[in-house]
């Protein structure tokens, strides 16, 4: 008897261990390796701007076609994938995810982060369509696009010239 209450109670702190730590939808790691002084890297925050319903939400749902689901996460509150993700510095893609009332879309935008920056992604929505795109937090400007309008990388001599 002692036994089945031991593992009932196991079982319930492990279900309410689980539940709160997915509240807080963690940053993404968008590197491999050991962890980077954050003067190293580059933030990029999702940010849904509330002019409409509350319920708007805005995700990384791929850094460089590598998702960001997380199992966890998607037990609690705050949604299956993080609302920001570390970079290092170069081209990135990121896939973005915006939910509203049971509906969901996806586009792909690229940016040329920079150690030490922070980036805001945004959206917006009119009708049945959704429009992303990054800017940076210093400058107020938008960077990066769309996939196919990412200007050519130039060759150094070392690379063929």
């Amino acid at each position: 008897m002692n036994n089945i209450f031991y593992t009932m109670k196991l079982f319930v702190t492990s279900v309410i261990l689980i539940l709160l730590s997915s509240c807080a939808s963690g940053t993404f790691k968008g590197y491999s390796g050991v962890e980077k002084d954050r003067s190293d890297l580059a933030k990029i925050e999702c940010k849904v701007e509330r002019h409409g319903p509350a319920w708007q939400k805005l995700f990384i749902s791929k850094v460089d076609g590598k998702s960001t689901f997380d199992f966890g996460a998607s037990l609690g509150f705050s949604g299956s994938y993080p609302k920001s993700a570390l970079v290092l510095s170069g081209r990135h893609y990121l896939q973005i995810r915006y939910e509203y009332a049971g509906s969901f879309s996806h586009g792909t935008i690229w940016f040329d982060a920079e150690a030490g920056k922070n980036y805001t992604v945004k959206s917006n929505t009119e009708g049945y369509s959704t429009t992303f795109w990054i800017i940076d937090d210093i400058t107020g400007e938008r960077i990066g696009g769309v996939p196919g309008g990412e200007p050519k990388k130039e060759l150094t001599s070392s690379e063929g010239r």
